[in-house]
């Protein structure tokens, strides 16, 4: 992204994708098809990125509930912050978004993965961002309360407060909060 006189100036730069790969590597499958509907449907840059875990891949009516944006999903089965970081180039980084709506946590918190590091495996998020498309803003969606993972809760909180404080000490990131409206009288829909 560059700005010239206030006008906000995008650009795509695809790079390619995976070859195939003789060793296996996590959700390989899925970067594929994105690569393979960049081809279909070339991005244009500006667009409204989002990246993440199946929440975002299997958000059906993206489109229409945000009908002001072009959007680009990038969400995919079920990452973790270290996966989207594995395939960053290939799911942010060949791409000049206006803004990254991001959602990923809460399948790490879920594996047992502790707090502190699914904190550092975001902040290596951050810092691949910011080397590659500076300051595009960064919206980071908190770990939602479920029934199914109510034992997460507690971490899951942790989680979002660390992610929170992050945001309140920087310029690029916003925390979005929505575990209140994912509960009823303090407990999962």
């Amino acid at each position: 992204m560059l700005i010239i006189r206030g006008i906000m100036l995008c650009a795509v730069v695809l790079t390619p994708i995976y070859p195939a790969i003789a060793s296996p590597v996590p959700f390989a499958d899925e970067i594929r098809l994105f690569a393979v509907e960049d081809e279909i449907y070339p991005p244009t840059g500006c667009e409204t990125l989002f990246v993440g875990s199946s929440s975002f891949r299997f958000w059906s009516h993206l489109q229409q509930d945000f009908p002001k944006r072009r959007i680009l999903k990038r969400g995919f089965g079920g990452a973790s912050i270290s996966d989207i970081n594995l395939h960053f180039n290939n799911v942010v980084g060949r791409y000049r978004p206006r803004e990254i709506i991001f959602y990923a946590g809460e399948n790490d918190v879920n594996s047992g993965t502790p707090v502190a590091t699914v904190l550092q495996d975001f902040n290596r998020f951050l810092d691949l961002k910011t080397a590659l498309l500076g300051a595009t803003p960064v919206y980071f969606v908190s770990a939602k309360p479920s029934i199914a993972r109510k034992a997460d809760f507690p971490e899951q909180t942790l989680l979002n407060a660390s992610i929170s404080g992050l945001a309140s000490e920087r310029d690029d990131l916003v925390f979005v909060d929505i575990v209140q409206t994912m509960l009823d009288k303090g407990q999962p829909r």
